[in-house]
């Protein structure tokens, strides 16, 4: 952890160091969408309608604040609602803005042991810990990982408590390979997890719902908290999101054919 954490600052060193006269925002964010590509569909995109290049470290949602309440970043793009609004609350945020969403997805493998499959999420996890089938955590304070903690406190489990339960300590696609080697359960964003299905088919989807709902907002910083960093490029990027032809963009980008992400107007 203290390793990723270390190649970020080498990274935002890199891009401090850019000529003056590029024109750069830099932006912390989750993993999820980097590992689904996402980013790098609408980079390029951003770059064209600007002139400004987008670049971005991509970190579990914990990490991603720390370097928020650094100032080590323009803006943040998350979706971890409760550490969002303590963020908010902490005068750290000028504004939490929705951009898209997506759901979070139980998978495992297609013979089930625990025998989860179209169960509601909660009873799912409880029915896993009765079960002490094998469950991999990602472990590194992510989005993903608030939403699985919190699903195990509804369901009254502390997993780490037991055997059955591991922490990868890595980001999604990393997790989701541990559980498909291990024949294990994980939780992930639907986005990676169609990502991962190109090359390994090895898991399934099997528990969906609706409370498993999955917000991306994007955070300015507060100026009067960070007052260097920069902040016209960061409401420029805010500006082009909530573009019509930019939610179009987010409808229109798909893995497999399948889309994973929805606009939020």
């Amino acid at each position: 952890m203290r390793l990723k954490l270390f190649f970020s600052i080498i990274f935002i060193f890199f891009v401090s160091s850019l000529a003056a006269t590029e024109k750069n925002l830099l932006i912390a964010t989750t993993t999820s969408l980097d590992n689904s590509s996402f980013l790098d569909y609408i980079a390029p995109k951003f770059t064209r309608d600007t002139q400004i290049n987008l670049h971005w470290i991509a970190v579990g949602s914990g990490q991603a604040f720390t370097l928020g309440k650094h100032c080590s970043i323009d803006a943040l793009l998350t979706h971890a609602p409760k550490m969002e609004q303590e963020f908010l609350q902490k005068k750290l945020a000028l504004s939490i803005t929705p951009i898209m969403h997506n759901d979070f997805v139980l998978v495992g493998t297609a013979d089930d042991p625990a025998q989860i499959k179209n169960l509601p999420a909660t009873p799912a996890f409880h029915k896993i810990a009765l079960k002490q089938a094998l469950f991999i955590s990602r472990g590194d304070n992510s989005g993903t990982q608030v939403m699985e903690n919190m699903l195990w406190q509804k369901s009254g489990i502390i997993p780490q408590n037991h055997t059955w339960y591991l922490e990868s300590g890595q980001n999604m696609l990393a997790t989701l390979n541990v559980a498909a080697i291990k024949n294990a359960y994980t939780l992930t964003d639907r986005a990676t997890f169609t990502k991962f299905t190109l090359t390994n088919s090895k898991l399934k989807i099997l528990v969906t719902d609706p409370k498993l709902y999955n917000q991306y907002n994007l955070i300015l910083l507060s100026p009067k908290y960070c007052s260097h960093i920069n902040q016209m490029y960061a409401a420029t990027f805010k500006n082009w999101l909530l573009r019509s032809s930019t939610q179009k963009l987010i409808n229109h980008f798909k893995i497999a054919k399948q889309q994973v992400f929805w606009s939020q107007f």
